[in-house]
């Protein structure tokens, strides 16, 4: 079992919400009055990742084989759930603020998949999005690396700061992959 077939496994577990997030993605840009659609789609995939990525932890035991490791498995989770997400964002790709869009549902990612692997239920899990938007406007008055705990934020103040932000949301999530309940 190598990380290209857990990535696949993932992706097919995807399909379904990718495709309908594609078609919403379709129909939004081609219907809204927004002069930045992909930022707003992009807002409603960040607050979908976290009960998606809530959901795959749901009562489950992973199964560990050779050779795959327990960060190696969580990696190629991220990936694939990253590829998902991201899918819905091609037809914005001519949308003003497009690459802003993308650190958005890329930050979205790596904090949901943190949150959800700490057991957190579908409808629990709204509850860190909603914290984030709802602090946006308030840590705008702070240092930008005070308000790195804040994923949507730091995705607005650019590329340097969400990448900081993945990387500690990233980096949690890693650590609790790897003392969660594998079974060999």
């Amino acid at each position: 079992m190598s990380m290209y077939w857990i990535v696949r496994l993932y992706l097919k577990r995807l399909a379904n919400i990718t495709s309908i997030l594609l078609v919403l993605g379709i129909v939004y840009y081609s219907l809204s009055p927004s002069t930045t659609p992909a930022m707003t789609y992009s807002l409603f995939i960040f607050i979908l990742a976290f009960p998606l990525s809530s959901m795959a932890f749901k009562n489950t035991v992973f199964e560990l084989k050779n050779p795959v490791s327990r960060i190696e498995y969580s990696l190629a989770m991220m990936i694939s759930y990253l590829i998902a997400l991201l899918i819905p964002l091609v037809p914005l790709v001519l949308s003003k603020h497009f690459l802003s869009a993308v650190l958005v549902v890329v930050s979205g990612v790596s904090a949901g998949l943190f949150f959800g692997s700490m057991g957190l239920g579908p409808k629990l899990s709204l509850a860190p999005p909603i914290l984030f938007i709802l602090t946006f406007v308030s840590l705008l008055r702070l240092p930008p690396l005070l308000s790195t705990w804040n994923p949507l934020l730091s995705s607005y103040r650019g590329v340097f700061y969400q990448l900081i932000s993945t990387g500690i949301y990233s980096s949690l999530y890693f650590v609790v992959m790897k003392k969660r309940e594998w079974r060999a």
